[in-house]
């Protein structure tokens, strides 16, 4: 006979349904709302970047930010496109759409582009942005094969739109990156330079 929603039967199996589907339901509300603020976050950041970008010169560029914006910003880019899935484009194509955009503002600058790390940091932008691009050329690739339906259209838009940028950001950390060890270089320079110099002097003193 079936047993109650507590038991281990029949009526067991209804009752961790319905807890899964209300768990589900309940996660998906949460990540709608996380996805809401940090879409304000990064439309927020977009203004500030923009701004800074028109007032800046050839010889100027005043696009910074601060060490926590930076924080957040690359800790947000990371796990929006770590976890993003082929499934959640339509439902998430907002939040992608603004971290590619700030994504792309950060690119213009060498002073920024620090902020995506490494290809191979599996903590960093950089590494995730790859990743989506990857599962974005599966998608290019597969809508060109079946032909494009009314839903699919959207899809491969947003996917050339996630490769674009994932080329123009692995631009800039090559960049960043290439230019890391003629800072350490110029830095050890400096050193031997002094040592060599006050080297004779200590010599000098003595005699």
């Amino acid at each position: 006979p079936a047993q109650s929603s507590s038991g281990t039967g029949y009526g067991g199996q209804q009752g961790d349904k319905k807890r899964l589907l209300a768990g589900r339901k309940k996660a998906q509300k949460e990540r709608v709302k996380d996805d809401k603020q940090n879409i304000r976050f990064l439309k927020q950041i977009q203004k500030q970047l923009k701004y800074q970008k028109k007032s800046s010169t050839k010889t100027r560029d005043l696009c910074d930010l601060d060490d926590g914006d930076r924080t957040k910003v690359s800790a947000l880019l990371s796990d929006t496109f770590r976890s993003a899935c082929p499934t959640d484009w339509d439902e998430r194509k907002e939040l992608y759409a603004s971290a590619l955009e700030v994504c792309l503002i950060l690119s213009s600058s060498e002073k920024l582009g620090t902020i995506f790390g490494d290809k191979d940091d599996q903590e960093g932008v950089l590494f995730w942005l790859l990743e989506f691009r990857e599962q974005a050329e599966q998608i290019r690739k597969h809508n060109t094969d079946v032909g494009l339906s009314k839903e699919d259209q959207g899809d491969t838009i947003l996917a050339t739109r996630v490769s674009e940028v994932a080329d123009a950001v692995l631009k800039i950390s090559r960049r960043c990156q290439a230019a890391k060890p003629e800072v350490e270089l110029s830095v050890i320079t400096l050193s031997e330079r002094y040592q060599s110099q006050l080297g004779p002097l200590r010599f000098d003193s003595v005699d």
